[in-house]
């Protein structure tokens, strides 16, 4: 609340909040703290993950994974009326794994499906940016509903530039 509070103070009026499926998530918790402060906070769905996969979605197909997602956006998240408002999915050192494509490709197909923006981060230093952004361009998604996240964290201007020709934030 402290650190809400202090954030509002500097005018601060919504917070994202990327935390995904499996990573602490709770959503009733996010409500209080909003209630209390004022403060908009809007959850996401989806999954960070660098390559581990939970064992629920291994043996399910990309879609599957994708109606969990738009549950969450449509229905509400963890059995409230708390709806996400945008997607999460990550890829870092060890690059876009099959399994870090197949999350991908779920919030890309959930993306469409509902409209709701994606948040993925990213690591420059193995360039993971471009092979992101093949995935969701591949399954049809908007470039301005895109948003890869951690490009500060890189100083090759050229690098960026070659993100940002693909229209994405």
């Amino acid at each position: 609340l402290r650190a809400v509070r202090a954030a509002a103070e500097r005018g601060v009026k919504t917070i994202f909040d990327p935390t995904a499926m499996f990573g602490g998530r709770d959503v009733r918790f996010m409500k209080r703290v909003a209630d209390e402060t004022g403060v908009r906070i809007l959850p996401c769905t989806g999954i960070y993950s660098y390559d581990y996969l939970p064992h629920y979605f291994e043996n399910r197909d990309v879609d599957a994974m994708a109606d969990h997602f738009i549950s969450d956006i449509e229905q509400g998240i963890q059995g409230t009326d708390i709806k996400a408002a945008f997607l999460k999915c990550a890829a870092d050192a060890a690059g876009v794994t099959e399994h870090v494509e197949k999350i991908h490709r779920a919030c890309a197909r959930a993306s469409l499906r509902t409209g709701v923006p994606i948040m993925a981060h990213s690591m420059p230093a193995v360039a993971t940016g471009p092979r992101q952004v093949e995935i969701f361009l591949e399954e049809g998604v908007d470039p301005a509903r895109i948003q890869i996240a951690h490009c500060g964290d890189s100083e090759d201007v050229s690098y960026i530039e070659g993100l940002l020709e693909k229209g994405v934030y």
